[in-house]
């Protein structure tokens, strides 16, 4: 669907794990390349164990590798690198390279994003998919280069923004209160993100409808147990999270239209 206007197209997209095996050039021991695919650990993370030369971090999605739209970055102490892919692992020319830069989040304060192949955010199938970092561009967080997550977007949903979404950022404490109306307050983890849309969408009740949104909302209503990168802005592609989705699924019928709740909490 095309972008509506000022506020960029909802994104949600499955992340692929299954079947990927991702490797570098140098690996800190216990900071391993694997951590990267790690979704429901948000403080795993890959770490090499030098930033110079040129260091690689490389993911192999198999002999039959899925159709993906692009990528999902979280937590880089890097600014920015070179994004590419390719059918084999030889990157003399490899048949796609672009130079991405990886902007900090607003609302949580950690570099992520997601980086589609082009704009129209069609599908390629490149078994190796890549970051290539450029010597000595670590900037924040240490000296060695970190990256927390690193997933291709396969099965990718885009959805023209509706009303209202409330976005909600929580940080986990410990509060403790006293007679004299004292409080200490002890920060427990990690702060998070929940996306809630009310959302309102066309639904014919004749079976086949030319106008019926259904199977698009139903495809957002994904399974709690089930991770999900979630952009609710396009043009904020900074404001991207691995979610969960916690609501029951329900569907309100009000004739041609409905109502479908949908709720995500920030997993990492």
């Amino acid at each position: 669907m095309s972008n509506s206007g000022s506020i960029g197209d909802f994104f949600q997209s499955f992340i692929q794990t299954v079947g990927v095996t991702p490797s570098a050039l140098s690996t800190q021991s216990g900071f391993s390349a694997a951590n990267v695919l790690d979704w429901q650990n948000p403080l795993y993370r890959y770490q090499s164990n030098a930033t110079s030369p040129d260091q690689t971090l490389l993911l192999d999605l198999g002999a039959s590798p899925p159709s993906y739209v692009g990528i999902y970055l979280e937590g880089l102490n890097f600014a920015a690198c070179t994004w590419q892919a390719n059918a084999t692992d030889v990157w003399t020319s490899p048949s796609f390279a672009q130079s991405i830069t990886v902007s900090v989040d607003p609302v949580t304060s950690l570099r992520r994003g997601i980086f589609f192949f082009n704009a129209a955010h069609t599908t390629q199938s490149y078994r190796y998919t890549r970051l290539l970092i450029a010597a000595g561009t670590a900037r924040d967080d240490g000296a060695n280069f970190k990256v927390a997550k690193f997933f291709p977007l396969v099965s990718a949903r885009e959805v023209i923004n509706r009303g209202e979404i409330i976005q909600t950022r929580q940080r986990p404490v410990l509060t403790n209160e006293f007679p004299a109306g004292r409080k200490e307050i002890l920060r427990q983890g990690e702060q998070f993100v929940t996306l809630e849309l009310p959302w309102q969408w066309m639904w014919n009740v004749a079976l086949d409808a030319a106008t019926d949104e259904k199977s698009t909302m139903l495809a957002l209503a994904t399974d709690p147990d089930t991770p999900v990168v979630i952009c609710r802005d396009l043009n904020r592609p900074t404001e991207a999270y691995i979610m969960r989705n916690e609501a029951n699924f329900g569907l309100s019928s009000e004739g041609v239209g409905a109502r479908m709740p949908l709720v995500y909490r920030q997993v990492s």
